[in-house]
């Protein structure tokens, strides 16, 4: 299955302290916000080169930007119905390719993901990437959905975030959380289709945060030491 999902996406940092006001926000705008569906961890596999030459693309700043990820929802350890993604940015446009693979041997797709007919169709700019793509690291976090009454607008806020080198595959199987990396800030993102409504959605709500860039690919990576961020 292959699925292309075409929006603007605007992100919010949330301190700890405030995830209940920013709730609380969402669920009093005038544009009816409510709750989707019933909340989940989301754990994601992102893949790179050696060089990370993915994340540097997020990191200089390129107006076109890629992610390679495989997800799966749930406990983090039992890799149940993964799905390889690829998201492709420019500016703050999206778009999203999702793949079915082999839900009989998902250890096998994870370690060989270069075999992957879906990948001998990346993005022409990230092609000749398909060869050196590896498991870098693991995010995991509880994701809560929201969507107004007209449709126009869904929002997800991310809470307990985590991160994990994996350098090692087997690390995915532990049990506990021994070699994470708690995030203790939440991730507040907007999704939208018609970018004429966004100014008025965002006065309404009356969040008190900045804009930003932010990826948990490049901040999990600085957490675990693989990037450095000036």
């Amino acid at each position: 299955m292959e699925s292309n999902d075409f929006r603007y996406e605007h992100k919010y940092i949330i301190p700890k302290s405030l995830e209940d006001q920013t709730l609380a926000l969402i669920k009093s705008n005038v544009y009816k916000i409510n709750e989707q569906y019933q909340q989940r961890r989301v754990n994601s596999i992102y893949y790179d080169s050696d060089d990370l030459i993915l994340a540097k693309q997020n990191v200089d700043g390129n107006e076109e930007r890629h992610k390679i990820r495989l997800r799966y929802y749930g406990d983090i350890s039992m890799l149940n119905n993964p799905t390889l993604e690829i998201k492709s940015k420019k500016g703050y446009v999206g778009t999203k390719k999702i793949i079915s693979i082999d839900h009989n041997n998902p250890m096998y797709a994870i370690s060989n993901i270069s075999e992957m007919d879906a990948i001998s169709n990346l993005p022409l700019s990230i092609n000749y990437l398909s060869s050196q793509l590896k498991p870098v690291l693991l995010v995991s976090y509880v994701r809560r959905y929201f969507v107004s009454s007209s449709d126009s607008f869904r929002l997800t806020l991310d809470t307990k975030i985590i991160y994990k080198s994996i350098d090692s595959l087997i690390d995915i199987y532990s049990k506990d959380e021994i070699g994470f990396i708690s995030n203790y800030d939440s991730v507040l993102e907007i999704k939208y289709d018609v970018i004429n409504n966004l100014n008025y959605l965002i006065g309404n709500l009356k969040l008190p945060f900045r804009l930003t860039r932010n990826s948990k690919y490049i901040t999990g990576l600085s957490a675990i030491g693989r990037l450095q961020l000036s």
